[in-house]
C-alpha cells in the first residue's frame, strides 16, 4: 500500500536535479515540521471525540426517484484506502471526516463513520485483520473493522505515517513535536515507549516496517539506507543500500524476504532483499515500479508508483496485472486482483480489475457535469444534458435511454419558449422545437460565437425569442434566438457568472463576477439598478414567477431583492453551514426559493419567501449539489453533482401518501400559522392535497377568524373604557391571544388617543417580549400569516368555492387582504 510519504519522496526524486537544493531540502523540512506541529497542537486542543455512524444511503431521505447511484463516493475527496484481510471489503477515507466501508464485489455502501475532528488521513488493516487503524487529527484509533466501533486508540500523538507489528502489540511513530529527530516505538496497550531510533529531519517520513516476527524492524534513512534493528535493546543487526531515497518497506510473510522501493530518478525501481543473513542480498528487482505494496504470494508482489499499480510474478520475472492512470493513494486486493485507487480528481474511490484494467462498479458514471435538467410538461420524466450526450428518464425507471448527442461538451444549459441553448467552451448552441419529451434534434439550429469564447452561463427568456450568455470577453450578451442576431451588449465590464430573464423577457438579471447584481434591459436602454452581493467564485441567479423578486448569490449567501428598485427582502445563508451556492430557482408559485449547495453538507435547501425560514432539506451526503429543476406543479425538485446521480425530491411532502382525512384537514389548518416554515408550508400541502375538503376546512377558519377579529376589535377597543373591569377582561384576553393580538397592540401602543390604552398596550407587549412573543421581521403572525398561506393552498385548488373563500379574505385587510385580491387577478386571468 502506498503512503503520502511515499509519494512526497517520489515528488522530490522526480524533480530536476537543479531543485535538489539545500535551501529546497531546508524548505521541504520545515513544512513538515510545521505540519506536524499543526497536527500535534490539533491533538492537543482537541479531545478525541467518539466517532458517529452515518447512515449508509439506499434512497435518500426525501427522494421519490434515482438514476444512477453513489457507490464508491465521499462527500468531499477521498484520501486514502485500503482492503480487509479477506478482501471482501474496501475501506476508504476522507476528507469530508468519513471512513467507508464498501461491499468490493458490489461497491455498495455497506457503513459509515464520521469523525468530527478531521479528515481520515490514513487507514490501515491490523491486528491480522481484525482491526482499523485509523489516523484522525493527529491520533491513531482502532476499529472494529465489522461495525467500525472503536476498540481503542493510541492516546500518544502521531502527527505523521505510522505501522504496526503483525500482532497489533506495537507502533512505530515518529516522536512528538519536541522530539522529531527520533522514530519511536511504542507498546500499543500502554502507550509506553519501547525504543527510540534517532533519524534526522526529513520532508517526509521514514519508511518502516516490523518484521513479522515482531522482533525487528526495518527503518530506511533520507539517503537510503535501510537498517534491521533488534527491538530489545535497539541493536542494528543488519544494514543495506536500497540503492536511493526509499519510498516503502514491505517483508514478505515467511519474514525471509524484504521490498524496497526506490524513488531515485535515474534507476527507480522496487528490489527484494534476502534479509536472512547478516549482509543482505539483492534476489529480485522489478522495473517500472518504485512503491512496494503488500506480498500476494509466496513470489508475487503488489507494486507500482505514482500512477500505476499491479502485481508482479517474481519467479516468471513479469507483470501479471497492471493498471495506469491512477492517482492518490491506492491498494492491491489480498488476491492480487484488483486495485483501488484514492486519487481520482473528484469524489469517487476507482476501483479496477488487474487483468483486464476495466474500471469496476462504474455501470452508473453517464452523468458527470450535467450541465442541464429540465422536466418533462406531465413531470413524468426529466431531459438531462451531461457532457455531450442528451438522456430521457422516466422517473418511474431505473434507466435513462440516450436523446442525442452534442457538438461539443455542454458546460451550461437553458431552455424556454420551445427553445434551447447550450454553452460550450467556444459557443453558444440554440435548437429550435425543444421539447424535453423528445429526443434532441441532430443538429442545432444555429451557433452563436460574438463574445462565445469561455462561455460560463446562459439563459433563454420565457417565451424562447431572446438568448443571453457571457463568457471570457468579459461582456454579456443578448441575441434574438431564432436569427443569432446580437440585439445589445451589456455594458456592464465584468464576466456574467449567472444569467436570467424577467419572466416578461424585458429586463435580464446579470450576477458578474465584480460582486455585483445588475438588471438591465434586454433591449437597448440604461442599467435599472446594481447591488452588492457577498463576492465569491459562484453565480446563480433566477426570478419569481410573477417577476417581482430576484434571488441572486455569488457565494454563500443569497439575496432576494424586489426586481423594481433592487431593495433587499431578506437574505439566507452562511458560508461555513452550507457552502457555496451553485444554483437557485423558485417554486411555480413562487412561495419557495430553492438552492443547491456545494461542499459535504451539499444538496438542497427550500425557503419559504413569507416567513424566510427553511422549509425541506434534501442532500445525498456526497457533496456538491450543481443543477437543478423544480417540476411544473411544485410537488418535486431535481438536482444532481458531484454523486454523478440524478435525484427527485419529493417537495410537496405528500408523494406516496393517501388523501388526508378530516382530522388532518383540521391539524393543517390550525399548523397554517406556525412560524417555522417546517411546520406551516407542508400544512398547507396538506390542505391543498384535500382539494376541494381543504377548501370547506379553510373557508370554516376564515370564517371562525372572523369572529375572532371581531371579538379582537372589541377588546382593543376595551383598554380605553369608561368602566375599570371591562379594561381588566379587555387586558387579560388580549393578553390571552399572544401573537396574535400583537400587530393591534402595536398599532395602539403607537397610535391610539387614550393615554390608558397606549399604557395597557405598551404592558401587555412588554409582558410578550419577556417571554420572546414578538412579530418577527416580515411582520407576519398569527392570523395575518394563517391567512397568506390559505391564499396559497386556495390559489393552487382553484375554483369557485375557492374564490368566493378569497374574497372573504379580501375583507380582512391589510397583507392577507393584498395576498388574496393579487391571487383572485391571477385566477380572474386563467
Amino acid at each position: 500500500m502506498t503512503r503520502p510519504a511515499a509519494l512526497l519522496a517520489l515528488a522530490l526524486a522526480a524533480a530536476p536535479a537543479a531543485a535538489q537544493t539545500a535551501e529546497v531540502e531546508a524548505e521541504l523540512r520545515l513544512r513538515l515540521q510545521m505540519e506536524r506541529a499543526r497536527l500535534a497542537a490539533q491533538a492537543k486542543t482537541q479531545p478525541p471525540a467518539k466517532p458517529r455512524p452515518v447512515p449508509v444511503p439506499g434512497l435518500p431521505d426525501g427522494a421519490v426517484a434515482r438514476l444512477g447511484d453513489t457507490r464508491l463516493r465521499h462527500a468531499a475527496p477521498p484520501r486514502c484506502v485500503a482492503f480487509s484481510a479477506d478482501g471482501k471489503l474496501l475501506f476508504s477515507g476522507g476528507d469530508d471526516n468519513t471512513l467507508r466501508v464498501w461491499d468490493a464485489a458490489t461497491g455498495a455502501a455497506v457503513r459509515a463513520v464520521r469523525f468530527p475532528e478531521d479528515g481520515v488521513r490514513r487507514v490501515r488493516v491490523t491486528h491480522g485483520g481484525t482491526r482499523l487503524a485509523v489516523q484522525v487529527a493527529g491520533r491513531v484509533r482502532f476499529l472494529d473493522p465489522d461495525t467500525l466501533r472503536e476498540a481503542d486508540d493510541f492516546s500518544a500523538q502521531v502527527v505523521d505515517d505510522f505501522a504496526t507489528s503483525a500482532d497489533g502489540r506495537l507502533i512505530a511513530h515518529p516522536g512528538s513535536e519536541a522530539r522529531l529527530d527520533i522514530l519511536a516505538v511504542s507498546e500499543l496497550a500502554s502507550g509506553l515507549p519501547k525504543l527510540e531510533i534517532p533519524i534526522g529531519l526529513a520532508p517526509a517520513f521514514h519508511p518502516c516496517a516490523f518484521h513479522p516476527d515482531g522482533k525487528r524492524l526495518a527503518v530506511a534513512d533520507a539517503r537510503g539506507k535501510v537498517t534491521l534493528y533488534q527491538l530489545a535493546g535497539g541493536k542494528p543487526v543488519a544494514a543495506f543500500d536500497a540503492g536511493g531515497s526509499v519510498t516503502g518497506l514491505v517483508f514478505r510473510p515467511d519474514g525471509k524476504h524484504l521490498a524496497t522501493g526506490s524513488a531515485s530518478k535515474d534507476a527507480p525501481a522496487v528490489r527484494v532483499w534476502d534479509v536472512t543473513a547478516a549482509a543482505p542480498k539483492l534476489v529480485a528487482e522489478i522495473p517500472g515500479a518504485s512503491l512496494p505494496a503488500a506480498w500476494v504470494g509466496g513470489d508475487r508482489l503488489a507494486a507500482g508508483d505514482k500512477t500505476s499499480a499491479g502485481v508482479y510474478d517474481l519467479a516468471a520475472k513479469k507483470w501479471v496485472g497492471r493498471v495506469t492512470g491512477l492517482a492518490g493513494e491506492w491498494a492491491v486486493s489480498p488476491d492480487g486482483k484488483t486495485v483501488a485507487a484514492a486519487g481520482s480528481g473528484g469524489l469517487r474511490v476507482r476501483v479496477f480489475d488487474l487483468a483486464t484494467g476495466k474500471q469496476l462498479h462504474a455501470e452508473n458514471d453517464t452523468f458527470p457535469d450535467a450541465a442541464l435538467l429540465h422536466p418533462t410538461a406531465d413531470g413524468k420524466g426529466l431531459f438531462v444534458l451531461a457532457a455531450d450526450a442528451a438522456f430521457l428518464w422516466p422517473i418511474d425507471q431505473a434507466t435513462a435511454a440516450p436523446a442525442g448527442t452534442l457538438p461539443a461538451r455542454a458546460v451550461h444549459a437553458a431552455a424556454g419558449g420551445g427553445r434551447l441553448a447550450v454553452a460550450t467552451a467556444d459557443a453558444v448552441l440554440v435548437y429550435d422545437d425543444f421539447d424535453p419529451a423528445k429526443p434532441l434534434p441532430a443538429k442545432p439550429a444555429r451557433t452563436l460565437t460574438e463574445h462565445a469564447a469561455g462561455c460560463r452561463s446562459v439563459a433563454v427568456s420565457a417565451d424562447g425569442k431572446a438568448v443571453a450568455y457571457s463568457g471570457d470577453a468579459r461582456r454579456t450578451v443578448v441575441a434574438d434566438a431564432a436569427t443569432g442576431k446580437t440585439l445589445r451588449v451589456v455594458p456592464a465590464d465584468t464576466a456574467g457568472m449567472a444569467l436570467a430573464f424577467a419572466p416578461d423577457g424585458k429586463t435580464v438579471a446579470v450576477v458578474g463576477r465584480d460582486g455585483w447584481l445588475r438588471l438591465a434591459p434586454a433591449a437597448d436602454g440604461e442599467e435599472r439598478w446594481k447591488v452588492r452581493l457577498q463576492r465569491g467564485p459562484r453565480g446563480a441567479v433566477a426570478f419569481s414567477p410573477d417577476g417581482t423578486l430576484i434571488a441572486a448569490a455569488s457565494s454563500g449567501t443569497f439575496k432576494v431583492v424586489r426586481s423594481a428598485d433592487g431593495e433587499e427582502v431578506f437574505s439566507a445563508g452562511g458560508l461555513f453551514e452550507n457552502g457555496l451556492f451553485e444554483r437557485l430557482a423558485f417554486s411555480p408559485d413562487g412561495r419557495l426559493v430553492l438552492a443547491a449547495s456545494e461542499g459535504e453538507t451539499g444538496g438542497v435547501t427550500a425557503w419559504e419567501v413569507t416567513t424566510r425560514t427553511v422549509v425541506r432539506r434534501f442532500g445525498v451526503g456526497s457533496g456538491t449539489a450543481t443543477r437543478l429543476a423544480v417540476f411544473a406543479d411544485g410537488s418535486k425538485v431535481a438536482s444532481t453533482g458531484a454523486d454523478e446521480a440524478v435525484s427527485v425530491w419529493d417537495l410537496a411532502g405528500r408523494h406516496g401518501k393517501a388523501e388526508p382525512t378530516a382530522g388532518e384537514l383540521l391539524v393543517a389548518w390550525s399548523a397554517l400559522d406556525s412560524l417555522d416554515g417546517a411546520v406551516g408550508y407542508p400544512a398547507g400541502r396538506v390542505l391543498a392535497a384535500g382539494g376541494a375538503r381543504g377548501v370547506q376546512t379553510i373557508g370554516l377558519g376564515v370564517d371562525a377568524l372572523g369572529a375572532n377579529a371581531a371579538k379582537l376589535a372589541r377588546w382593543v377597543k376595551d383598554l380605553s373604557a369608561d368602566d375599570f373591569a371591562d379594561r381588566e377582561v379587555a387586558t387579560t384576553a388580549l393578553r390571552g391571544l399572544g401573537v396574535r393580538a400583537l400587530a393591534a397592540l402595536q398599532d395602539v401602543a403607537a397610535n391610539a388617543d387614550s393615554p390608558e390604552a397606549r399604557r395597557r398596550a405598551t404592558g401587555i407587549l412588554n409582558g410578550f417580549a419577556a417571554k420572546g412573543v414578538r412579530v418577527p421581521d416580515h411582520g407576519l403572525a398569527g392570523d395575518a400569516l394563517q391567512l397568506v398561506r390559505a391564499v396559497g393552498v386556495l390559489e393552487s385548488v382553484g375554483g369557485a368555492e375557492a374564490k368566493a373563500v378569497l374574497a372573504r379574505i379580501v375583507k380582512f385587510g391589510g397583507p392577507p387582504a393584498d395576498a388574496a385580491t393579487a391571487a383572485l387577478r391571477r385566477m380572474g386571468r386563467e
